[in-house]
């Protein structure tokens, strides 16, 4: 018998835990479904830049198998800036810390 071969990540029934998939089909759907994956948005964190967290459901293959989730800053000097997470609640916590440090220094992002 063949093993399975994970083609990337979904989330669990609770819609926030990522576990391997076999499933090429599920995983292009919440590739394709944004809001599915959403973590948060902040528009207009100060003007100009946005900060969009969202589970990645292709990150794991590329990692360890632990990074799942990335905040990404739109606009500004800092436009693609990321950082990534391995759970849900460190993206939510390091989506609100990045937006406080955009907040706080807006020289360093326009």
């Amino acid at each position: 018998m063949i093993a399975p071969v994970t083609v990337g990540y979904v989330l669990d029934q609770d819609g926030r835990t990522p576990i391997p998939s076999d499933d090429i089909e599920a995983v292009a759907k919440l590739i394709s479904d944004y809001p599915a994956r959403k973590v948060d948005r902040t528009n207009g964190v100060i003007p100009g830049i946005d900060v969009s967290t969202v589970f990645m459901p292709d990150l794991g293959l590329s990692s360890d198998g632990s990074i799942h989730f990335e905040s990404r800053v739109e606009g500004g000097s800092q436009h693609g800036v990321q950082f990534r997470y391995p759970t849900w609640a460190l993206a939510e916590e390091g989506h609100a810390r990045l937006c406080r440090i955009i907040r706080e220094n807006p020289d360093s992002f326009t």
